[in-house]
């Protein structure tokens, strides 16, 4: 393959990835903007992330402090006999 082919692939391929990069970055944007109007309407409550992820919901704050719970549990020895009482084991 000569130099002048190589460049046009590269520069084809170039383009092709530009426009679906803004493609994907507008389809992005819809999808967050829709997410919004959704949590707006069904009352859904953010909190301030602990990191640079921006919001949390409660939901996701739940599940955060869960598995913080089941990683503690399981890097000890876990005295509850039951999964469904596993949780306790992470005061």
């Amino acid at each position: 393959m000569t130099l002048a082919r190589r460049y046009d692939a590269t520069s084809y391929a170039r383009n092709f990835l530009e426009q679906r990069l803004v493609q994907l970055r507008s389809r992005i944007n819809d999808s967050e903007r829709q997410l919004v109007d959704y949590a707006s309407r069904q009352g859904i409550v953010n909190l301030p992330a602990s990191t640079t992820e921006g919001e949390r919901s409660i939901v996701a704050e739940d599940l955060a402090n869960t598995n913080r719970r089941t990683r503690a549990c399981r890097g000890r020895s876990c005295s509850c006999a039951k999964p469904s009482q596993q949780w306790r084991c992470g005061r």
